[in-house]
């Protein structure tokens, strides 16, 4: 299977999961930290990225999670 093959798989499974693809630029230094965090954590950095995000949206002026 090719690489690109492999790739529309995952992105293919992920959509059936109700995962999206979210590409932003952002610092560096805050991807650094957010890696930093996520090795203190011993998670996955999407997950600290996706958990930041979700209290951002949960104590933003709409307040709805």
């Amino acid at each position: 299977m090719s690489t690109k093959d492999c790739v529309q798989k995952h992105r293919a499974k992920l959509m059936a999961e109700q995962c999206g693809r979210l590409e932003v630029f952002i610092g560096l230094d805050v991807i650094e930290s957010m890696r930093e965090l996520a090795k203190r954590k011993n998670v996955a950095t999407w997950e600290v990225v996706e958990d930041a995000l979700k209290a951002a949206i949960a104590t933003g002026p709409h307040g709805k999670w």
